[in-house]
C-alpha cells in the first residue's frame, strides 16, 4: 500500500526583494512570525533562535526550526516542513503580515506549492502509479524499445474554481532506502494589488481540499 506523507508547503513572490532586511530582531520586532505560537515561542526563548542564518547584500537563508525563509533580489520564499494540514500551516499568516510592514515591494507572481511524499512497497506498486500518467502502450515506449522507463510529469491547466493557474507536478521516483516520488501542487496568480494577494492566499484551504481530493483519485486508481 501506498504510504502518503505531506511533506511541506511554500510561498513564493517572484518581484523585486529586498534580501538583508530579514533577520530575528525585524522579525521579531514587526511581530512577523506570531511570537506565541510554537515553535517560535520556544524558539525565541533561547539565546540563538535560528538554526541556520545566512546574510550578503544579495541572498539571505534564515531557518526558525520548521520554518525557513530564502530571500534573493528577484524572490522570496517561506517554506514550512511540519505540516499536517495544509489549512494549518502558519506561513500564509507570515506572508501577509511581511508584506504588509513591506507593502512597497513590487511583485508580479505568486505561488503556493503543496508536496506530498509517496512511499511504494514495492517497484510494481510503483509501475502501476507511473501508468495512470505514462501507460506502457504509449508510442513514447515503442519508440526507445525499453520498458525501463523512470518517467516524471507537469500539467499545467487554470484552476477550476477562481482565477489561478495549477502545475500538477509528479517527480521522477527515488531509489534509495524507500521507493518513492514527490508530486506537488502549485497554485500560481498574477499580483495586480495587496487586496488580491490576501484575497488569494485566503482561498489557499480550498486549494489544499482540492489537492487532497485529486491526489485521493490518483491513489484510488492505481
Amino acid at each position: 500500500m501506498v504510504d502518503v506523507k505531506r511533506h511541506s508547503i511554500n510561498l513564493v513572490a517572484i518581484g523585486r526583494q529586498n534580501p538583508q532586511i530579514i533577520n530575528t530582531d525585524w522579525l521579531k520586532a514587526y511581530k512577523i512570525v506570531p511570537l506565541d505560537e510554537p515553535p517560535f515561542k520556544e524558539l525565541f526563548a533561547k539565546k540563538e533562535p535560528f538554526s541556520k542564518f545566512v546574510s550578503t547584500p544579495v541572498f539571505t537563508n534564515l531557518a526558525l526550526g520548521p520554518i525557513e525563509f530564502i530571500v534573493d533580489q528577484e524572490r522570496f520564499q517561506i517554506t514550512d516542513t511540519a505540516i499536517n494540514e495544509w489549512r494549518d500551516t502558519c506561513i500564509i499568516q507570515i506572508s501577509e503580515k511581511y508584506f504588509s510592514v513591506l507593502c512597497h515591494t513590487p511583485i508580479r507572481i505568486v505561488g503556493i506549492n503543496m508536496v506530498v511524499k509517496l512511499t511504494f512497497s514495492n517497484p510494481e506498486e510503483d509501475s502501476i502509479f507511473q501508468e495512470l500518467f505514462f501507460p506502457k502502450e504509449s508510442p513514447v515506449f515503442k519508440a526507445i524499445a525499453n520498458q525501463n522507463i523512470n518517467a516524471s510529469a507537469a500539467l499545467r491547466y487554470s484552476y477550476p474554481n477562481g482565477d489561478g493557474r495549477l502545475i500538477l507536478g509528479i517527480g521522477e521516483l527515488r531509489r534509495k532506502e524507500k521507493i518513492e516520488r514527490m508530486v506537488n501542487l502549485n497554485y500560481e496568480f498574477d499580483f495586480t494589488d495587496w487586496a488580491k494577494f490576501k484575497s488569494e492566499l485566503s482561498q489557499i484551504p480550498k486549494v489544499g481540499e482540492y489537492w487532497d481530493g485529486i491526489l485521493s483519485k490518483l491513489l484510488r486508481n492505481s
